[in-house]
């Protein structure tokens, strides 16, 4: 059955933070501190989620991640040729997946990592406000008031009726004035002085303003045609906030918004939405994708789905490629260039064997690991089919079950604290360490380019 709530988003994004907070130090919360669980805003108040500090175990050498899992790295050689500092320019990554993706720890992990070392060019595309409770950021601080309503890509009207989506997933909606969403940047490093905003336009659409540190704007959805649009507005200099505003009882749906430094410098925008399988993300809109792509710009795009395809009991392959070659063919025409892409295949994940039943008595041996775990047979199909697949259509391809360390390895992050106990996701620390793994693979394909 499909998840079709925003509560069960919820429940994950909640479930996720405090198996992660299991393993954080007892130290006091804060923003150096250890994480710091999410508390349910009173009524009627401004819900806000913040950053969440870093746990500071120091992982055992034997689970450190396996280095040299990306293959066929020529494919993305335009993207790592543009990897130099200074640059002068935004260098755009644009990630989408489930919610390995939507997690803050991997993906930042590898903006902190890129950010230090070719600039920052601002915190990239984000979901606007706070969707659903257990929401998770990193860097910024985001909030919003009570009055927006949250469409998703599991809401259960039918496709008619559900509000056009577009990157993000979520598209938030207010149809009364003086509604707010606000975001503010919690370090020097990911203050901006341009920001963002797209929505859904159309007749008798309304208006907002925009607040930039000091400066001021207006911007208007109306239109002749129902549609898409992205708008710029600049600051004279950084600013560490800003503040959107309704401005009637008019509708205003808002499906994004970015951050970014005019000075350039590298960009990594996370769009994720839990239990999603790519197949999900064609329920996204034409026009408001497009709009958002092209407004983008990504150099890269990173493709990370998989573990929900392989949790599913029934699976079918060729459907499962299908969606693939046709949704990358669906934002390289949306965009209008042949952006390079990058793979990622599902880390390595384990459930209970009588959970995972198996007609193949030699796959069930095979799959096995202690503690009456397995290995999900069909999760590992669509980790060969995605390499074999990037193989073939010209993709990049990173093993992220291989820098874990292979089949079953799960049981080892997990007993250190690097993997949830549900065997699926990550500890802030593991999550960081991985996100590392991949930008060091990144630069040591780049690195060999170069000796070549």
């Amino acid at each position: 059955m499909e998840c079709s709530t925003r509560a069960r988003l919820s429940l994950a994004a909640l479930i996720m933070m405090l198996l992660s907070n299991i393993t954080a130090s007892a130290s006091p919360a804060g923003k150096n501190g250890s994480i710091t669980p999410m508390m349910s805003s009173p009524p009627n108040k401004v819900t806000a989620n913040g950053p969440a500090g870093s746990i500071t175990q120091e992982p055992e050498a034997d689970i450190l991640p396996v280095k040299g899992q990306l293959s066929n790295a020529t494919a993305i050689g335009s993207f790592l040729d543009q990897l130099t500092y200074p640059s002068g320019k935004s260098l755009n990554i644009l990630q989408i997946g489930d919610s390995h993706t939507a997690g803050r720890k991997f993906t930042g992990a590898w903006r902190s990592a890129w950010q230090a070392r070719y600039g920052s060019g601002g915190r990239g595309m984000m979901t606007v406000g706070s969707p659903y409770r257990g929401y998770l950021t990193q860097g910024v601080t985001t909030s919003q008031s009570p009055g927006w309503r949250t469409t998703d890509l599991f809401d259960n009207g039918a496709s008619g009726d559900r509000l056009p989506l577009g990157l993000s997933g979520f598209t938030l909606t207010a149809n009364s004035p003086f509604e707010t969403a606000s975001l503010t940047a919690d370090t020097p490093e990911l203050m901006f002085d341009k920001f963002y905003l797209c929505g859904l336009t159309g007749p008798g659409m309304g208006d907002v303003s925009v607040k930039l540190g000091s400066t001021e704007h207006h911007l208007s959805f109306s239109s002749h045609q129902a549609g898409a649009a992205c708008f710029e507005v600049q600051a004279p200099s950084l600013v560490q906030s800003v503040n959107v505003e309704t401005l009637s009882a008019r509708p205003v749906s808002l499906t994004s918004w970015m951050t970014q430094r005019s000075t350039g410098g590298v960009i990594l925008s996370n769009l994720g939405v839990v239990g999603a399988r790519f197949e999900h993300f064609a329920r996204t809109d034409d026009k408001v994708i497009e709009a958002e792509l092209r407004q983008l710009k990504p150099d890269l795009l990173v493709v990370a789905y998989g573990t929900n395809e392989g949790f599913l009991r029934e699976l079918d392959l060729t459907k499962v490629k299908s969606v693939i070659i046709n949704q990358i063919a669906r934002v390289r025409q949306l965009l209008g260039y042949d952006v390079p892409i990058l793979l990622l295949g599902p880390p390595d994940v384990l459930k209970p064997k009588s959970k995972v039943p198996s007609a193949d008595e030699a796959a069930l041996i095979n799959s096995s690991c202690v503690n009456g775990m397995r290995v999900p047979e069909n999760v590992s199909r669509v980790r060969l089919l995605q390499k074999d697949l990037a193989n073939q259509e010209g993709f990049a391809f990173w093993d992220w079950q291989g820098a874990m360390g292979g089949p079953c390895s799960s049981i080892r992050w997990v007993s250190n604290s690097m993997q949830m106990r549900d065997y699926v996701h990550f500890t802030a620390t593991g999550g960081s360490l991985l996100g590392t793994a991949l930008a060091d693979d990144l630069e040591r394909a780049k690195a060999e380019s170069v000796l070549k």
